[in-house]
Order: C-alpha cells, then sequence, then structure tokens
C-alpha cells in the first residue's frame, strides 16, 4: 500500500490588470494498492489553478479524480483500465464545466524487444455554454525498444 498526500494554497497574480487574481487551496493525494506483483490499483485526487487562455477569459479552478487498475496476466499480456472525472470551476463565478470519461487498454509482448498495445477510450464532456459533447477513441500502436 502507497499513499502520498500534499497541500497547499495557491495564488495567481496577473500583470493584466484586466485578470483578477485566485487564490485557491490546492490538494494532491493518491493512494496505490498491491496485493501481489500482478495487480494496482491506484486513486487520485487533485487540484489546480488554470490560467486564462484565448478560449476562456478568467482563471479557472479544477478538481480531478482517477481510478486506474492494472493486471499482468502473464509475463506477455498485460491488461488495464481507467476512469477519470473532472470538473472546472471559473473564478467568475460562470457554470462550471465538466467531464469523465472511461477506458480499457492491453498490452501483448511479441517479444522482448516488440509490443502490441490496443485502447479504447470513452469520454463525455460539458463546457459551458457549448452543448455537451461525447468521444469515443481507438487507439492501436506498437513498441519497440531495445
Amino acid at each position: 500500500l502507497e499513499a502520498e498526500v500534499s497541500g497547499g494554497l495557491g495564488f495567481v497574480r496577473y500583470d493584466d490588470a484586466s485578470l483578477s487574481e485566485a487564490t485557491s487551496t490546492l490538494y494532491d493525494a493518491s493512494l496505490t494498492y498491491r496485493p501481489d506483483e500482478t495487480i494496482a490499483i491506484r486513486g487520485a485526487f487533485s487540484t489546480a489553478i488554470v490560467p486564462p487562455s484565448s478560449d476562456v477569459a478568467s482563471t479557472r479552478v479544477e478538481y480531478a479524480a482517477t481510478l486506474d487498475a492494472s493486471y499482468q496476466i502473464n509475463a506477455w499480456l498485460a491488461l488495464r483500465t481507467n476512469a477519470a472525472w473532472s470538473q472546472v470551476r471559473r473564478t467568475d463565478g460562470t457554470e462550471p464545466d465538466t467531464s469523465y470519461g472511461v477506458g480499457v487498454g492491453a498490452d501483448y509482448a511479441l517479444n522482448r524487444h516488440t509490443t502490441l498495445s490496443a485502447d479504447y477510450a470513452f469520454a463525455h464532456t460539458e463546457d459551458y455554454p457549448d452543448p455537451a459533447r461525447d468521444a469515443h477513441r481507438v487507439t492501436v500502436g506498437v513498441t519497440f525498444k531495445k
């Protein structure tokens, strides 16, 4: 069992006078459980201050939670899964942006130098004031290592 925790106070002041300063309590915590050498389960929660961008004029505070699990079936096959949730709250008080997603993946070792990977991910995003949208992603890859 592994645990990591940190916390603090974040403060941002901009040179641009049109942007207001922001203060937020920041957290970062994770817990990893490994009952044996083949299984790993990790949960995490974090907060972060996100500065304005070309799309969003106000500072935002992001809250994110993740859950990851992996299972090494044998020397050549490993399975992975994950789930994530996040909410971004703007300091100007407008509606928050929310997203969540899930995914699964597998790694297959062809030999000690080559691994094939395949992943599927689903994501749902609600960015105010835009309508909600869903995304499906399938990726396949080959890793060569010496």
